[in-house]
């Protein structure tokens, strides 16, 4: 099975990497990664954008690659929640495409620092810069890296990767549920 993923990030890659074989077996599965663009700002502000990134990423690697059976596209980027009185949340979503149909999971969100999402939104710069700029990371690509931010606040525990995973996982889910049907 040829798959392919909408990114440059190698993290992005080997989550989707990872994660299929739990999945199905796929004999000889190829997964590779293809610099495609998102569509969406650097810095998604909202779902919708989120969801443009992450549909475009998909479709775009599914078109990208020839003979290719699965398009995958990650996207995360700044929520609110309904209290206005609670930071900002960082959600990432999956989206898988087939050629015809997009297949979507939210993986885990995270609070974001309050100074760090309003440096965000007023300077519209992405969550590398703001955290780099107000010194919550010596890294200046912390959130391309495995580990990632997340990592960095839970000590290791939960990484970038993790968090890539947990989306690409509930994907996988609507896609499995809708070729059972």
């Amino acid at each position: 099975m040829l798959i392919a993923v909408g990114s440059a990030n190698p993290v992005e890659v080997k989550a989707v990497r990872e994660v299929l074989p739990n999945y199905f077996d796929f004999g000889d599965l190829i997964v590779r990664g293809l610099d495609v663009s998102s569509g969406a700002p650097s810095q998604p502000r909202n779902q919708r954008e989120i969801y443009l990134g992450a549909e475009n990423k998909s479709r775009r690697a599914f078109e990208g690659l020839e003979g290719c059976d699965l398009g995958f596209g990650i996207a995360s980027g700044l929520v609110t929640t309904p209290d206005e009185k609670l930071p900002r949340l960082n959600r990432t979503l999956c989206s898988i495409f087939d050629g015809k149909k997009f297949f979507q999971g939210w993986g885990c969100a995270f609070p974001i620092n309050r100074k760090v999402s309003e440096l965000i939104l007023r300077e519209n710069i992405d969550l590398d810069a703001a955290l780099f700029r107000l010194g919550f990371t010596r890294d200046p690509h912390i959130v391309r890296t495995e580990h990632g931010y997340v990592g960095e606040l839970t000590n290791g525990y939960f990484t970038s990767l993790d968090l890539f995973k947990s989306s690409v996982h509930m994907a996988l889910v609507d896609y499995r549920a809708s070729i059972k049907k």
